[in-house]
């Protein structure tokens, strides 16, 4: 496969299925990180295969498919239905993430000749999206024109859940929810930075959502 980039989350390589040659992006998840404990990474590991798991949206990333390598061998051990119903989590293996790998992403697109129109058009399926996570409980935490990607058919897609987090029902309110900063300048909420007591997780997804039109309609950040 050919990589196509790589993170503290983990790497990701353009794959091409065997039984039709659709191009599928596979992530394999990063080893745990110097003081961070094998179970912590795990953990998150499979917090984030389950949040991707649970939304169901036509302008998110869907996950197809989840492989399981032997840490002992690096070779696939078995293969699991990816919902959240019947993922189930396995410390003994390390854990490949299969979803859709798209053309391009929406940095390149802004740089193109956007349309008022289109810019529209794709806002509105922005919006869309993060109002279906935000009902599942899922804050994204890193939304950023790298991590909204375009399919072949003109639609956005909102990829890479690997900073998100989701509250339990009944849990959410308008008190600090989420500790520590995550996303990337220029798109974090200023008052994530402020808040040493902890933030609001959606709230800085409408923050980042703001830059994000900005950027689309202006080709240029507000600072």
């Amino acid at each position: 496969g050919r990589a196509l980039g790589s993170g503290s989350g983990g790497s990701v390589t353009l794959y091409h299925r065997e039984r039709d040659g659709i191009p599928v992006a596979v992530k394999r998840f990063a080893s745990a990180r110097v003081g961070e404990s094998l179970q912590h990474r795990r953990n998150k590991v499979d917090a984030e295969i389950r949040m991707l798991c649970t939304l169901d949206h036509p302008n998110i990333m869907s996950a197809l498919d989840v492989i399981e390598l032997s840490e002992a061998e690096d070779t696939p051990t078995r293969r699991v239905v990816s919902n959240g119903m019947r993922y189930s989590a396995d410390t003994r293996t390390v854990k490949l993430l299969v979803t859709e790998c798209f053309p391009s992403d929406l940095f390149s697109t802004v740089e193109g000749n956007l349309s008022s129109s289109e810019t529209r058009r794709l806002f509105y399926q922005l919006l869309s999206a993060v109002a279906h996570m935000h009902e599942r409980g899922v804050a994204h935490r890193d939304l950023k024109l790298e991590n909204i990607c375009m399919d072949r058919h003109g639609s956005l897609k909102v990829i890479d859940l690997g900073n998100a987090i989701r509250i339990r029902a009944g849990q959410y309110s308008s008190k600090a929810l989420s500790f520590g900063v995550y996303g990337s300048d220029p798109y974090v909420d200023v008052t994530a930075k402020l808040a040493g007591a902890g933030y609001n997780p959606f709230h800085a997804d409408l923050w980042a959502l703001g830059i994000l039109l900005i950027a689309m309609t202006q080709k240029s950040f507000a600072w």
